[in-house]
């Protein structure tokens, strides 16, 4: 989690996601083999986050991004699902300054434990 305090602001603040889903039967539907298999490679920490109301998130996609950044020891991911949030919840009404807080949070706990360091 970013911070204690980004949370205790929002009730609309979720970051209960399950790590990984069962495979879907549908051959349309999205592989947990994201981006190639290569999101494992990142060395950077990695903040993400989702609306919940998201129209175009497939059932399980989220769930397949935090586990395949989590393949890496050491990952240092942060993922925040917004309840209110839509599709860009960076510019939505309803939780673009929720938004602007915990990324302003990630980058001052990044800043303060920088990549190579042992906090997680």
């Amino acid at each position: 989690m970013v911070s204690s305090d980004a949370s205790a602001k929002s009730e609309r603040l979720s970051v209960a996601l399950p790590s990984a889903h069962s495979p879907s039967s549908d051959p349309s539907a999205p592989t947990p083999d994201l981006y190639g298999g290569r999101l494992g490679e990142f060395q950077v920490p990695n903040l993400v986050i989702h609306g919940a109301r998201d129209p175009r998130t497939e059932p399980g996609e989220l769930q397949d991004l935090r586990a395949a950044l989590e393949r890496r020891d050491g990952s240092r991911n942060h993922f925040v699902v917004l309840t209110d949030g839509g599709h860009s919840p960076h510019s939505e009404r309803a939780t673009a300054e929720e938004v602007t807080r915990i990324a302003l949070a990630f980058l001052k706990q990044e800043a303060v434990h920088p990549v190579g360091s042992n906090a997680t």
